[in-house]
């Protein structure tokens, strides 16, 4: 299987943005391109791109160190436990409501993040 062109810039660029997590004077140095680049592959690919204090991440810092009102997230944790716990319910159907909920956490993840 050969990499197109896309597939390569996207896996340098993964590269690169690791070793800004060790280096970072290179912070300083990326393009604003490159900085939407990275936000996008954050935040499609987290287990893949460091955080790093850059582009909307600098902004996202701040806002955490303020107070959060996290009761509908835990309203919503106990909404899909109830609904989990369901003996009645077959496996593949509960593991459908977990995916399920999965998507909408992170829907809420990033419209919090905005």
């Amino acid at each position: 299987m050969s990499l197109n062109s896309t597939q390569t810039d996207m896996c340098v660029l993964i590269l690169v943005l690791n070793a800004a997590q060790h280096c970072t004077t290179m912070l300083p140095l990326f393009e604003e391109h490159t900085i939407k680049h990275y936000s996008y592959l954050r935040d499609t690919m987290p287990h893949l791109v460091p955080h790093l204090p850059i582009g909307d991440s600098k902004y996202q810092s701040e806002k955490a160190d303020t107070a959060v009102d996290d009761s509908a997230v835990r309203r919503f944790f106990d909404t899909v436990l109830q609904h989990i716990d369901n003996s009645t319910l077959s496996v593949r159907v509960r593991l459908k409501m977990l995916h399920s909920a999965e998507e909408q956490l992170n829907k809420y993840a990033l419209s919090y993040a905005a």
